[in-house]
């Protein structure tokens, strides 16, 4: 009778542990699906590709920046995106990510469904399951195109103007100097890679922390006017005063 009492009890344990478990089963499903459709319905372009790069999700900003529907894009290969000469280092994201990896924000060329290529900054990071296993990639996709032709344009300008432009992203830490740029500052273009703290080594040390600050302040502060005046040390030593 004791153990006929002590098998009931632990067939209602088991069975309210069951329930829990499927309970808690269906608040993930829940959960999942509630998140899906923000993502879907989104108007930035989020991308979803399982560990193979096939598309999973697909957002209404993607639909808008690429020209493929929800429904062309699933289930097709995110290779769809991109020119031939992107294809392998796209496939080295997706490993990269799936083997646990991180890959930090890039700028880079994706194609619209017209053929049109468009420049975008991408952040990419891991889609885990509830066991915390990596079962795929996501992806945020920003269009730069017009900041691009800006640049380009700037960049033309400065040139007819003798002036030297630089542009740091703070983001991706992808920096460009312009021709200008380097012959004001005695470099050569071809044994130097542009980056902050190659410009940061070329500041007056009296005058590092005035310039760092000023930068700073314009990062933290989009309405903050980044122009100052400091000095530089050249190559060949000569001290020089610039506006910037």
């Amino acid at each position: 009778m004791e153990d006929e009492k002590k098998s009931k009890e632990q067939l209602l344990a088991e069975i309210k542990q069951l329930r829990k478990k499927i309970s808690n089963k269906k608040l993930v499903e829940e959960q999942t699906a509630f998140f899906q459709e923000v993502i879907r319905s989104s108007n930035e372009a989020i991308t979803g590709v399982d560990t193979k790069g096939l598309i999973t999700t697909w957002s209404v900003g993607a639909e808008k920046m690429f020209g493929y529907s929800r429904a062309e894009a699933l289930g097709q290969s995110i290779a769809i995106l991109s020119p031939p000469e992107t294809v392998a280092k796209q496939k080295k994201i997706i490993q990269t990510i799936a083997n646990g990896g991180e890959v930090p924000a890039i700028e880079t060329i994706r194609i619209h469904k017209n053929g049109t290529p468009i420049n975008i900054q991408l952040k990419v990071s891991p889609i885990k399951d509830s066991q915390d296993r990596i079962i795929g990639i996501s992806a945020i996709s920003t269009d730069i195109t017009e900041i691009k032709q800006a640049q380009s344009l700037l960049v033309q300008s400065a040139k007819i103007a003798s002036l030297g432009i630089w542009n740091w992203n703070a983001i991706t830490n992808h920096t460009v100097w312009s021709e200008e740029f380097y012959k004001i500052f005695r470099f050569n273009a071809k044994k130097i890679t542009p980056n902050y703290k190659t410009f940061l080594a070329l500041v007056y040390p009296e005058d590092l922390e005035y310039v760092k600050k000023q930068i700073a302040n314009s990062l933290q502060n989009p309405q903050h006017i980044y122009d100052i005046e400091f000095r530089i040390l050249r190559q060949d030593k000569e001290i020089r005063y610039v506006r910037s």
